[in-house]
Order: C-alpha cells, then structure tokens, then sequence
C-alpha cells in the first residue's frame, strides 16, 4: 500500500513470512484518518528495495527477507555479531507447531546498551530451510 497526498493507491502485498498463501488486500484497512496521516517513508523503502529486486531476480525474494536483513544490519550498526540469516522465499503450504522448536535462535547476545534505550537482544538463527 502506497499512501499519496492525494488519496490511498491500492496495492497486494506477499506476506509470504505467514508460511501460506497470503495475499491481502491491505485497502481493506480503509480511507480512515489515522490511515492516511501514518509516515509511510520506511514502508515506502521496503517496497522500493522488494520492487527493484524483483525486476532483478522475479519470485526470489520476500518482503519478510528485506525486513529479516534491515533488522540483521541494524542490529550490526548497534555493535550485535553479524549473524547469518537464510534468504529466497521459501511458502510452506501448511504449518506445525512442531516444526517451531527448530526455528528458534541457538542462544541470545547482548548488544551495547544506548543512553536513552534498554539493551537490545539479538539471536544467530540455527541452519534451516528457511
């Protein structure tokens, strides 16, 4: 969803990160006010860098693989260890609560602490398909 001056540009977004066949349709959040005075700046660079890759590589990479790398590299610029993430879209049809357990981080890392906030926590993420 693009939201512009002058009204609301309908767009469907792959939540492909739900494991399933998820495509909304976000209009459904409606015209209302709160709607259309949210910043959508940084959602506007994540459909920019998603839009740009898929003219570079069509049905590869997911808007949850953009969102899994800005968080990895933010909390790099935050002084966390680089850790490896698993990128190139990978729906599942069905989901088990079985299969969490090996999805989970192996242990978690204490970043820096800042002045103004808590420690943030960050996680290597075992080796899966995902």
């Amino acid at each position: 969803m693009i939201k512009k001056k002058s009204g609301l540009q309908r767009e469907k977004i792959d939540l492909g990160f739900l494991h399933r066949d998820a495509d909304i349709n976000l209009s459904l959040l409606g015209d209302t006010d709160i709607n259309l005075s949210l910043p959508d700046d940084a959602f506007n660079l994540v459909v920019r860098a998603k839009t740009a890759l898929e003219r570079a590589c069509p049905n590869t990479v997911s808007y949850a693989d953009i969102l899994f790398a800005a968080t990895r590299d933010l909390l790099t610029m935050l002084g966390c260890p680089f850790y490896p993430i698993f990128l190139r879209r990978h729906d599942d049809r069905f989901s088990s609560t079985a299969s969490v357990p090996n999805h989970l981080p192996l242990h978690p890392c204490q970043c820096p602490k800042s002045r103004k906030s808590s420690p943030v926590t960050a996680s290597p993420w075992r080796s899966s398909s995902l």
